[in-house]
């Protein structure tokens, strides 16, 4: 059984790190949008929100970047690698939504 390499990226780092504080920020300021609609909470949680849109996008491109890159250069089994993938998600999601 081989080690996958463990090679830390300071770049992908730094983008996941911002992409799970902008997670947590539109949590946080959510509620504030239930209020009078136009109000200044409603727009202060508007403006700190939107920004943070592009957090779970960043998320699915870092890890595709990610996994892609371990690729690069060889040859691909491209059946066993969705199905090792599809393992990983697949049965934890199965397990917490039973």
């Amino acid at each position: 059984m081989t080690r996958e390499s463990t090679e830390r990226y300071l770049g992908y780092d730094i983008i996941r790190g911002w992409a799970v504080l902008a997670v947590v920020l539109q949590h946080a300021a959510s509620p504030l949008l239930h209020r009078d609609l136009l109000s200044p909470d409603w727009w202060a949680a508007t403006i700190l929100i939107a920004p943070c849109k592009v957090a779970v996008p960043l998320f699915f491109m870092v890890s595709g970047a990610l996994v892609l890159g371990k690729t690069a250069g060889r040859e691909v089994d491209w059946p066993r690698f969705y199905v090792r993938r599809g393992l990983r998600v697949l049965l934890p999601f199965a397990i917490w939504a039973n």
